[in-house]
């Protein structure tokens, strides 16, 4: 059964839709691009998905990476 993901996290969106693996490699490799790809693809806005990925990049150990 589909759920709608609007109002998910973004970690909730991550595994709902099976792209955390994605989103891991993207992460530990700092791929900026794979980050907003991996993110789109979780339907992020394109304006929230290069934020996401610059903060992420930007700390990665505070995210955990």
């Amino acid at each position: 059964m589909n759920q709608p993901i609007d109002g998910m996290t973004v970690n909730e969106r991550l595994a709902h839709l099976q792209l955390f693996e994605a989103f891991d490699a993207a992460a530990t490799a700092r791929d900026f691009d794979r980050l907003v790809d991996v993110l789109l693809r979780a339907r992020l806005s394109r304006e929230q998905a290069e934020q996401t990925a610059r903060a992420l990049i930007a700390n990665p150990k505070l995210y955990g990476f």
